[in-house]
């Protein structure tokens, strides 16, 4: 079935261009995927060449070994696949979608009544503008029901990543309490040891959850990790 890259839904056989976004459809989210962390591997190869000399004053302060250290992790946070919320974006189109439903019933309310001179506006009666007016509104309305459907279909999949990432979550919180994430303020490089602690997360996440979407361990660790660090 084919996919869309962008808005990250499933259309039915025979569908070759997302109707939302006007993106052509690919064969699996997979493959996309595999571009975009490949796009940010040449953004970061490009850019990237020069990160010690511009970092400059930062990195003349630690020991060589820690640079490479954190030369490396900056290369391998370059790499992460990116991940966009499912949780958010559903979110966001529901939000949308009310919003314009509700300015689409009332204004086409409100090109009915000056229409039928109910209300006394000063372009009250032109039937050119109560046609723009009405069919300007109609478009809202019609994208707020649209947006609404795209919500529907993003509902479920939402649904089951935030309870994957409350399941990550608690993981999380079981190791840290059993004192398995733990980072000593002693240590003589705080930030290099508190970067690789969070790849090991990572590391954990991925074997102890299978078939995890690429880029939401990182995303999870990435947003909670921290606090759930910083616990008592």
């Amino acid at each position: 079935m084919p996919w869309c890259p962008k808005c990250k839904l499933e259309y039915i056989e025979g569908i070759k261009v997302c109707p939302d976004c006007k993106t052509a459809l690919v064969d699996s989210l997979d493959d996309i995927a595999s571009e975009e962390a490949f796009d940010f591997s040449e953004e970061f190869k490009e850019e990237g060449e020069d990160m010690e000399e511009a970092l400059g004053a930062y990195f003349a302060d630690l020991k060589e070994e820690e640079r490479e250290d954190m030369i490396e992790n900056m290369k391998k946070a370059a790499l992460i696949p990116k991940y966009k919320s499912k949780e958010e974006a559903y979110t966001e189109h529901k939000s949308g979608a009310v919003s314009l439903t509700i300015v689409g019933i009332l204004g086409l309310a409100f090109v009915v009544l000056t229409a039928l001179k109910l209300i006394n506006v000063p372009f009250a009666g032109n039937a050119l503008t109560n046609i723009v007016m009405g069919a300007l509104f109609f478009i809202f309305l019609a994208c707020g029901i649209l947006s609404f459907a795209k919500a529907s279909k993003l509902k479920p999949a939402a649904t089951k990543e935030k309870e994957t990432i409350a399941q990550i979550v608690e993981f999380m919180k079981e190791q840290k309490k059993a004192g398995v994430y733990t980072v000593s303020e002693d240590v003589e490089n705080f930030e290099t040891e508190y970067i690789k602690l969070n790849d090991r997360i990572v590391s954990d996440i991925e074997e102890k959850f299978a078939d995890l979407e690429p880029g939401l361990a990182y995303f999870v660790t990435d947003r909670y990790a921290g606090d759930i660090l910083d616990e008592d």
